[in-house]
Order: C-alpha cells, then structure tokens, then sequence
C-alpha cells in the first residue's frame, strides 16, 4: 500500500480455478528452487571430492586447462580452458599460437604457453582479472614429460600452482 500509494488488497483462492492455478505456480516455484540449488550442491561435491583426490587444501575456485594441437606438427596452437565455481567460463577461454617450437614437440610447445601465460599474469597481476588472476589449478593433457616441463617454468617464474597432468587409457578415456 505504501509503495503503490492507493490500497492493497491480497486474494487468496480457497478453491476452484483461481486455487489450482495458485497451487501450480507454488509447485513450479518450488521445482525450480530444488533445480537450483541442487546443481549448485552437486558441483560443489564435485569439486570438494576433485580437491580431495588430488590433495588439494582448498576447493579450486579457477581451474586452467591446457592442451597442444597439431597438424603432423605444423599449425600448432594450445588452447586454454577456464572453469570459475566448477562452471565453463567461456570467455575466459584463450587460443595461443605457438611461436617458437617446430615439428612435434608438444612438451615445448606446452612450456611457451605456459611461460607466455605467466609473463601476461605478471604484467596484469594488479588487476585481479582474466590473466591478472592466479589458477588455483592447472591441468594439462599430458603425461609426466609435460608436468615436468610447466612445473619447471612456473618455478622460474616464482608461481605456486598445483600442477596436474591427465592421461588417456588405451580407449582414449582420460
């Protein structure tokens, strides 16, 4: 009443049309309550069991994933995923070209990117966004090569970031 500056009055159906209607939007509010929250408890429980796995102190907030592509070694690039809470942020998703690595050495190729990340999280690292923010985890598709390889050009560079390779099976499941 105060907001419309006229008199209110609230109707609540006690049967008929008006309560059926009423008790539709009730159990359609509802519903989408329980949708709601339940994803976002399910990728929570995710990603607290992923932290726990990998022996993570904290829950990852940013995760960075990164992997080479190759045409029998030319048109190399990397491509760089980002998920924020456990959610694709798209626009956070980055395509490198590779510089400086000729044939097919995915390792070295993985290890520009990653320096040429870093070195952009150095000059951006005021602002708290995009490349100026740290990961709380990277994966990458690669095997222990490759790890070794990131591990040693972020400890050139002073960055701490938990570091995970991911490797496929025989039925190309990772």
């Amino acid at each position: 009443t105060e907001k419309r500056g006229k008199k209110v009055s609230l109707f609540v159906p006690a049967r008929g049309e008006g309560l059926r209607v009423m008790n539709l939007c009730l159990a359609n509010a509802q519903e989408r309550l329980l949708n709601t929250a339940g994803k976002e408890t399910r990728t929570h429980s995710v990603l607290k069991e992923l932290a726990g796995l990998l022996g993570l102190k904290d829950v990852p907030n940013r995760i960075e994933s990164y992997d080479i592509s190759h045409t029998a070694g030319a048109g190399k690039v990397a491509g760089m995923v980002v998920f924020l809470k456990g959610k694709p942020a798209k626009s956070e998703y980055r395509r490198f070209m590779v510089q400086n690595v000729y044939g097919e050495d995915d390792t070295a190729a993985l290890a520009e990117v990653i320096a040429r990340r870093f070195a952009e999280y150095e000059k951006q690292k005021e602002t708290g966004k995009g490349f100026g923010e740290l990961p709380d985890l990277i994966l990458l598709d690669g095997g222990k090569g490759q790890l070794s390889a990131v591990v040693a050009v972020m400890e050139s560079r002073g960055v701490s970031v938990p570091v995970f390779g991911m490797v496929k099976d025989s039925r190309h499941h990772t």
